[in-house]
């Protein structure tokens, strides 16, 4: 495992990124021409055919030897979540040179390094604070909706979480976005 900082050297800013969550507005993707973009896949995106650059996951139930095989980088929390709450055993019963740690804001414990990125309440809040720590300034959306639902074609049950809907994380990602000068599009 690296450190989610060593990353950015494999992602030049020569593109914009494209920022993929389940909810409806994933369903457009099939009018986005993806090599315009470095994609970055939350959660359980990448099992859904799409292709992305990096996969970011904050729960440790998403993750799975399949997923591991099937992404080109993974980004992580040292601590990963298990049933929605960080957990004290370290993320190492997963050995993958594709695997890039960051030290999220919900563990409670000493940082293992810094910065510590904010997730208050989805890793989509995670994948905005890092591409933040990278410098990026232009990010695009689909599938970050706010609301209770995820695209038709998305087999899950939504807020499994515990949280009434995906609004607050809209909130926490404008404030992100200020604090980085970035630039965020919902396509």
């Amino acid at each position: 495992m690296k450190h989610f900082k060593q990353l950015q050297t494999v992602f030049p800013n020569e593109r914009p990124w494209l920022v993929l969550g389940k909810g409806p507005t994933l369903e457009r993707i099939v009018n986005v021409n993806l090599n315009d973009y470095y994609i970055l896949g939350l959660n359980h995106v990448i099992n859904y055919g799409i292709p992305v650059d990096i996969s970011l996951f904050i729960d440790l139930e998403v993750c799975s030897l399949e997923f591991v095989e099937a992404n080109t980088y993974i980004l992580a929390p040292y601590h990963c979540h298990f049933n929605f709450k960080p957990r004290t055993r370290l993320f190492t019963n997963i050995i993958s040179s594709k695997i890039y740690y960051f030290d999220c804001s919900t563990w409670k414990g000493d940082p293992v390094v810094r910065p510590i990125i904010r997730a208050k309440y989805n890793c989509a809040e995670a994948a905005f604070d890092i591409l933040r720590h990278w410098g990026v300034k232009n990010i695009y959306s689909l599938g970050i909706d706010g609301g209770i639902t995820y695209a038709s074609f998305i087999q899950e049950k939504p807020l499994t979480n515990g949280q009434p809907n995906f609004d607050k994380q809209l909130g926490q990602l404008k404030i992100i976005c200020r604090q980085g000068n970035m630039k965020w599009t919902r396509l």
